[in-house]
Order: structure tokens, then sequence, then C-alpha cells
């Protein structure tokens, strides 16, 4: 299918939204389940596509995750309902116990906190901030090579 074609109609399915061609935007709080083993299972697979929460979960974001893959040609493709969220999602997917990151002091005040302070440290995982303005002195603080290394895109300029 060519590109111009594809971005028109991936992650759409109007057969199952009634004929509507853009799928509707979900908003729930609250899902139920059919019965108690559907509810204790719905998770034992990251790609289930079945809804668990508003914000983890809805037909409109397996829509949108499916076009983002079609788009790019990818195999799967995860979207976050937070950037906070998708930064613990992509440190947790690379990072273990041991590993080193370098964050910029700049970055989302909850990053630092949530996921450096809390997430990160109890899996051992050891965070240096860095001030964004250090410039060619940032080799100093770069252990062997970091697996990740997080900065404010304000910050670019300031390392160059």
């Amino acid at each position: 299918m060519k590109k111009d074609t594809l971005v028109t109609a991936a992650g759409r399915n109007p057969e199952a939204n009634f004929g509507v061609v853009n799928p509707p935007v979900y908003h729930a709080s609250t899902i139920t389940f059919s019965s108690l083993k559907e509810f204790q299972t719905r998770d034992q697979s990251p790609y289930g596509k079945i809804p668990q929460y508003g914000r983890s979960g809805t037909p409109t974001q397996f829509a949108f995750e499916e076009a983002i893959s079609a788009l790019h040609g990818g195999n799967y493709t995860v979207a976050y309902p937070s950037g906070l969220a998708a930064l613990a999602g992509a440190a947790l997917a690379f990072l273990e116990s041991g590993d080193h990151v370098l964050m910029s002091d700049s970055v989302y005040g909850p990053s630092r906190v949530r996921v450096s302070g809390t997430m990160l440290a109890r899996a051992g995982i050891e965070t240096s901030f860095y001030d964004p303005a250090i410039g060619e002195s940032i080799g100093d603080l770069i252990r062997l090579i970091p697996k990740l290394f997080l900065w404010n895109h304000q910050d670019l300029s300031a390392l160059r």
C-alpha cells in the first residue's frame, strides 16, 4: 500500500465502529469484565488489546498504536498516557541493575523524583544529574558507555 493511502487507512476499522471511519474517542475510567477469570488474565499479554482503564488501554489508544506501527513499518507500538510514563517505560526496558544514567538537571521534576529517585534506584540503577550548560565537560561524567542519556530538548544547544 502506498504511504499516502496508508496514512488515511491505518488504525481505522469502520466495520467495528458502526461504519464510522475515524475511531471514536473513548473516555473510560472503569472497565467491566464478564468474569473474574477474564479480569485476572487481562494483562497476561502486553499486546492483548484488552481495555483495562481509561489511561492504559482503550480502543482509541489501540487504533493509534496500530496506525503508528503501520506508518513506520513497525511490528508494534506502545503509546503511553503521559511523558512520565513513556520515560519510565523506556528506561525500564533498556536498563538493568548496575547501569548508570546521565540525566539533565533540568529534566521534568517528577522524572527526577519518581523515575530516577524511586523506580531506577529501587532497581539498582544509579543516576547522575548534570548541569545542561556543562558543555564538553560532560565527558568527565560518562562511565564507559551509558545505556541511557536523558536531557531536556532545550539543553541541546548548551551541549554543542
